[in-house]
């Protein structure tokens, strides 16, 4: 079962940073980074590039087993700022781009970084 959920809410230091923030993610960020980008998406200077993060949200629950081992469990939905639960699917960049993709590492260049600058101009 579920218990009910908790809100969280985040209140901006002041004076808070309002100039354009770009944050760029891949199918690599992951955990805590998710949070991360959750947070920052709901604030109006911030954009984020990239790919889908990894869907990977929750923490984990440690349990001792009898025999002396330890395992852990999944124990936190997230959902964001809209109700929409995030685990598996994960946060969508605003702008999609390939982060680290094979093509960029080996023609030396990064999609990622040329766009974020691009978008700062």
């Amino acid at each position: 079962g579920e218990t009910e959920e908790v809100d969280i809410y985040i209140e901006p230091s002041t004076p808070s940073y309002l100039k354009p923030v770009i944050v760029m993610a891949g199918n690599n960020t992951a955990s805590a980074g998710e949070i991360f980008l959750m947070a920052m998406k709901e604030l109006p200077n911030v954009r984020l590039i990239g790919e889908n993060s990894n869907g990977i949200l929750s923490d984990m629950l440690f349990k001792n087993l009898p025999n002396g081992w330890m395992t852990t469990l999944s124990n936190e939905v997230y959902s964001d700022a809209s109700g929409k639960k995030l685990e598996v699917v994960g946060i969508a960049p605003d702008i999609n781009v390939s982060v680290f993709s094979m093509e960029d590492i080996l023609s030396n260049r990064d999609e990622a970084i040329e766009k974020s600058v691009e978008l700062l101009k």
